[in-house]
């Protein structure tokens, strides 16, 4: 079809307009007619070497604002900078125009005043998140000069870090202070204390230090408030009691307390030098004594384990359990065949009721997920999974690496005894006298220990269960001649104390 003729003085915008209303043309047309009409108005385009970005975006910027008047779709050709303009359907109904850009955005900034301070807007972070000094004004420093400021205009220095931290920690202490003090006075509750000591490594000046230091802290009306974690000269019943009476002078609770928990250590519990009966002392009142639940049942454990000559040794590795330790990278997990306890190789039919109720047990506290919410420990997992593979329960579950033994508790060395019994014959460096141990020991563990130990943090089950071990205790110390009365505290073993059990 012939071109019509149009005139230089039109704009460029009325010829395209004029061709698109043209009925007589077809579709293909009118999109040949409108891409020759842009090249021969349009500029010539010539390059050497790639493409000019800059001019492409103009290009393409103009032919955007063009296609929303025209409601048209616009394709862009980056290799021969042809330009198509087709209308979105043939019919009349005309859609949105789109619009395909091919050109990488430019990544986004933000711009953001920081104030000349920095160090000290930034050391109540610091210090919560345990960094140094020298740690918080290097990623300081590092942030201004990596977003392209200049780290001079700012005072950024270890000792004005050291300075700025000093004042944040007294202003904030200031604060703590005031918002338990104001507790303390509108509250008419209970206050309990409680109070653990702890050896920890700390470093000053590239130095480590191992510094003995005293956490003290109060429950009241639910709440649990911090009132220091001084440093101790000694660790000794006199300097405990002396440190925790000055912070409770300092918070105004000494007229207030009712109560304390703590751990059932000698430096605690002993009867003339303990810090709870020079607490009391010192109170002239007596004091509500909460012992540690679980601690409580290490008595009945440490008492059942000390007939063997493993539980002797005080030091940081125990011979019998370094020796799964160097077994253990050996040991593929997929092949090996688990050792466990099977029913019907128990004769007396009281243990196996007991072994059916602790395998009921493990697998409960499992299937409802009990270990897996918030703020429970791993390891409590752990001890209950071996407890329940050892009991020859159908569960399989990953056998963790063995970790460091703690002597506070029993539970570290019930675990290593529960998983050495699993994999009992994959290590070939044991005696015949230390299976036996370790056979015991696991036994014990699994069908008695694990119960208790989960169980002790529920209050309300505790005389119960205090009267229950006692009573299995006695059962089995008649069972098991090796443990004949050994499971037992000496003051629960008299006759009269033994009549009250069932």
């Amino acid at each position: 079809m012939p071109h019509e003729k149009y005139y230089a003085s039109k704009k460029k915008e009325e010829l395209i307009e004029d061709i698109i209303k043209d009925r007589r043309r077809t579709s293909e047309a009118k999109n040949e007619d409108i891409v020759f009409i842009l090249d021969q108005i349009g500029n010539r385009i010539g390059r050497i070497g790639t493409n000019d970005k800059r001019f492409t975006y103009t290009i393409k910027r103009s032919h955007k604002k063009l296609c929303s008047m025209l409601n048209m779709e616009i394709k862009v050709n980056n290799g021969n900078n042809l330009y198509s303009l087709e209308n979105s359907s043939s019919s009349d109904n005309n859609s949105d125009c789109e619009y395909v850009a091919d050109i990488k955005k430019e990544q986004s900034t933000s711009v953001v005043l920081l104030p000349k301070n920095i160090l000290k807007k930034t050391a109540l972070t610091a210090i919560g998140e345990g960094l140094s000094v020298r740690q918080h004004t290097a990623i300081v420093a590092s942030v201004i000069a990596n977003s392209g400021g200049d780290v001079t205009n700012f005072a950024i220095s270890s000792s004005t870090a050291f300075r700025v931290a000093e004042e944040v920690v007294t202003k904030e202490r200031e604060k703590i202070k005031k918002h338990v003090t104001d507790l303390v006075k509108s509250s008419s509750l209970p206050i309990i204390l409680h109070f653990d000591g702890k050896i920890v490594k700390e470093f000053t000046s590239g130095i480590e230090h191992q510094l003995d230091r005293l956490a003290v802290f109060i429950r009241i009306d639910g709440q649990s408030e911090l009132l220091g974690v001084p440093h101790l000269s000694s660790s000794t019943g006199e300097t405990q009691k002396n440190t925790i009476i000055k912070l409770l002078h300092q918070f105004d609770i000494f007229d207030k307390l009712q109560g304390c928990v703590f751990d059932t250590i000698s430096v605690n519990t002993g009867n003339k030098k303990g810090v709870c009966i020079r607490l009391v002392a010192e109170l002239d009142r007596p004091l509500l004594l909460l012992a540690c639940r679980h601690h409580i049942y290490e008595r009945h454990i440490i008492h059942c384990w000390n007939i063997y000559p493993s539980s002797k040794i005080n030091g940081p590795d125990n011979p019998l359990f370094k020796k799964l330790k160097d077994v253990w990278n050996s040991i593929d997990q997929n092949s090996i065949v688990l050792n466990k306890v099977k029913i019907e190789d128990i004769s007396d039919s009281w243990l196996q009721v007991q072994f059916k109720e602790a395998l009921s047990f493990s697998q409960n506290i499992i299937r409802m997920k009990t270990m897996k919410k918030d703020g429970c420990r791993s390891d409590y997992l752990e001890l209950v999974e071996l407890t329940t593979m050892v009991l020859s329960g159908d569960e399989q579950y990953r056998l963790r690496k063995p970790g460091p033994v703690h002597h506070a508790r029993f539970m570290a060395k019930g675990i290593y005894f529960l998983k050495m019994y699993l994999l009992l014959n994959n290590i070939s460096s044991l005696t015949d006298f230390e299976k036996k141990e370790i056979n015991d020991m696991a036994f014990f563990t699994a069908v008695f220990y694990t119960e208790w130990f989960i169980k002790a943090e529920i209050p309300a089950v505790a005389p119960y269960q205090d009267m229950k071990a006692l009573w299995q205790m006695r059962r089995y110390s008649k069972i098991n001649p090796v443990q004949n009365g050994v499971t037992l505290p000496r003051s629960c073993t008299q006759p009269q104390d033994l009549q009250l059990m069932p």
